[in-house]
């Protein structure tokens, strides 16, 4: 990608509301991607076991707004790692995340 060329990415923050943000940049490879590390006190097995926590929680009629978006926000680096080092199909990223599908209330 020459110096002059920018990548273009549509967000939609709310319905109806369009903005475009153009990004500098485009990464080489997945390999030149940072990934975020865990939160103090967290590792790959305790993150696992509140990534279940989170997908008990949406098997529940009403699941809890607030608990999934604090399960979610706490879990964002063990995703992060699993879509950039597996590149899973969405399919299987819906099984193992059913929440970051979810609309919030």
């Amino acid at each position: 990608m020459s110096s002059q060329e920018k990548t273009l990415l549509r967000v939609i923050l709310t319905e109806g509301d369009i903005r475009k943000v153009t990004l500098a940049k485009k990464p080489d490879s997945v390999d030149n991607l940072v990934l975020p590390t865990f939160p103090d006190g967290h590792n790959d097995d305790s993150l696992e076991l509140v990534r279940k926590e989170i997908q008990d929680e949406m098997k529940m009629r009403t699941p809890s707004s607030s608990l999934l978006a604090q399960k979610m926000d706490l879990t964002f680096a063990l995703r992060r790692k699993e879509i950039v080092e597996s590149t899973p199909a969405i399919s299987d990223v819906l099984e193992r995340w059913p929440a970051l599908f979810r609309e919030p209330l």
